[in-house]
């Protein structure tokens, strides 16, 4: 059956898109293109999933046909499933046995780093801030944001809240949990983790990449490239080039299209008042894998 193997599920800007190349590296090993179908998310992310996903589970199936065709272990990484609503659960009732990898970060952290990824989207356009505010206010985001919920600030940091409904859908035996600081501070030894849960063949290669670092669009090219009928496009030219040629084209294009920028760096209040709001977030998060967030320096 066309089905994927292992799902990365969240925390968006946990270090998701670089595990997820990294296991496309991998022998034996498919990651879905797009790598971010949204299949499954709830009505709370209806749009994105319309605009840059797979709605059809025609399609959805598509997605793994060749790599099931070679033998692969086959896997996606949407990385919303955590926070949208009944996703994970729509996943596993689709997926039986599916092995679930979720990352999980700082809150505040991820809440930064994710506003400045919607900059990168051109559907931000205010300071963190006013944001932030905004959001917790529970007034409405910008016109350019495809779903409500990409602006929801507060919710998308929920990492603990999202944690433990997950743990509470999903068997035990089927979810593993890595933190940000592991998987970029002892790396060998959280992929190792990763490749047994997954049930994937013995890596050689230890090396992650940074991936999604700030850049700005050079134009507006950037966002047409998002439309449904070119990323339809995009998957046809992928899937008739070799792997190596695909990165390549990867790299050239990311030059072509974005700039390095700056990343907006949250002043010393608005830090403090988003961890402030955050506070019982981390305790659960922390209680829900055992030991501090963050690793010692």
């Amino acid at each position: 059956m066309n089905r994927p193997d292992f799902a990365i599920v969240g925390a968006p800007r946990a270090g998701t898109t670089s595990l997820a190349r990294w296991l496309a590296r991998q022998a034996g090993c498919a990651i879905s293109d797009p790598k971010e179908p949204f299949t499954f998310v709830g009505d709370d992310l209806s749009n994105l999933r319309q605009e840059q996903g797979v709605s059809s589970i025609e399609e959805y199936k598509a997605l793994f046909e060749r790599g099931k065709r070679a033998g692969h272990k086959c896997g996606e990484a949407s990385t919303l499933y955590l926070v949208s609503n009944g996703a994970i659960q729509r996943l596993i009732d689709f997926a039986p046995g599916i092995r679930i990898i979720i990352l999980v970060r700082d809150p505040t952290d991820v809440v930064v780093s994710f506003f400045n990824q919607m900059r990168l989207m051109r559907y931000e356009d205010r300071g963190l801030e006013a944001a932030w505010c905004a959001a917790v206010d529970g007034r409405p985001p910008p016109l350019a944001f495809p779903d409500r919920l990409m602006a929801d600030y507060p919710r998308i940091g929920s990492l603990g809240s999202q944690l433990r409904q997950a743990m509470e859908i999903a068997p035990a035996e089927s979810i593993l949990v890595e933190t940000f600081d592991d998987l970029t501070q002892d790396t060998e030894a959280a992929l190792r983790r990763i490749v047994q849960h997954g049930g994937l063949p013995a890596a050689t290669d230890f090396t992650l990449d940074a991936t999604n670092q700030s850049r700005v669009a050079r134009g507006t090219l950037p966002e047409q490239l998002r439309s449904r009928r070119a990323r339809a496009v995009t998957r046809r030219l992928k899937s008739a080039l070799p792997g190596p040629v695909v990165e390549r084209l990867r790299h050239s294009r990311d030059s072509l299209l974005y700039k390095p920028t700056d990343p907006v760096v949250a002043e010393g209040d608005v830090k403090a008042m988003i961890r402030d709001h955050f506070t019982s977030e981390v305790l659960l998060l922390e209680e829900l894998i055992g030991r501090p967030l963050r690793r010692p320096q």
